[in-house]
């Protein structure tokens, strides 16, 4: 557009400045400038992202003057504890496994995230009562027979309350968390235990915030 009448020459400024732009970033100088200044950016990115404060929290979902929010505030201050987890071992016969049993045990009484004295797992138990060397030679049937010796003489359904028998008649505390007395045969025993689990506790200054949560 010519802002005076009969001129011939052309005022364009948008197109004139974009190829004087690509002419100095297409040279040798402006490729070297180019790359340092994105390779400035992306150095920038990465420090910035390893910086950054990750958190997250649920009770930021309710409002600061509900009655939840006055729960959480006060289970903080008199109540703070870390974070329960589960272990589960899924379907596999203890008395094939009894090696993997014990290094999962020992695996989780020395994780150093878990909250000291918080693991509750049976075969740290059952070696107890039983040594670890005796339950390696032991027979398939005479080992469920300490195992369900162990497992009837438990003194609450805690320790019962996480192991399931494959034969029904072996439990001795069903869903229902009532003790009850079965009889259980010795073929039904040695049908073996189909799932246990164990619970320890993160700590508390591992769960709180931050990126170790």
């Amino acid at each position: 557009v010519c802002p005076q009448k009969g001129c011939t020459g052309r005022m364009e400024p948008l197109p004139d400045a974009l190829e004087a732009f690509a002419k100095v970033i297409l040279s040798v100088p402006g490729k070297i400038l180019t790359f340092w200044v994105f390779s400035g950016l992306l150095v920038f990115g990465v420090v910035g992202l390893n910086e950054l404060y990750v958190n997250w929290k649920l009770e930021w979902f309710f409002p600061s003057d509900s009655y939840v929010s006055d729960f959480f505030d006060h289970n903080e201050q008199y109540f703070s504890s870390g974070t329960r987890y589960s272990i589960h071992t899924g379907d596999s016969d203890v008395y094939d496994n009894r090696d993997k049993f014990q290094r999962l045990d020992d695996y989780a009484r020395n994780l150093r995230f878990n909250q000291n004295n918080s693991v509750s797992f049976f075969w740290g138990d059952f070696v107890k009562a039983v040594p670890a060397a005796s339950t390696t030679a032991m027979e398939r049937e005479q080992f469920y027979e300490e195992l369900h010796k162990f497992y009837r003489e438990s003194t609450s359904c805690g320790t019962q309350g996480a192991m399931r028998w494959e034969a029904e008649s072996c439990e001795q505390c069903p869903e229902g968390g009532v003790q009850t007395e079965r009889t259980c045969s010795v073929a039904d025993r040695n049908k073996g235990v189909k799932h246990t689990r164990g619970s320890a506790i993160y700590r508390l200054e591992d769960t709180s915030d931050g990126k170790i949560r």
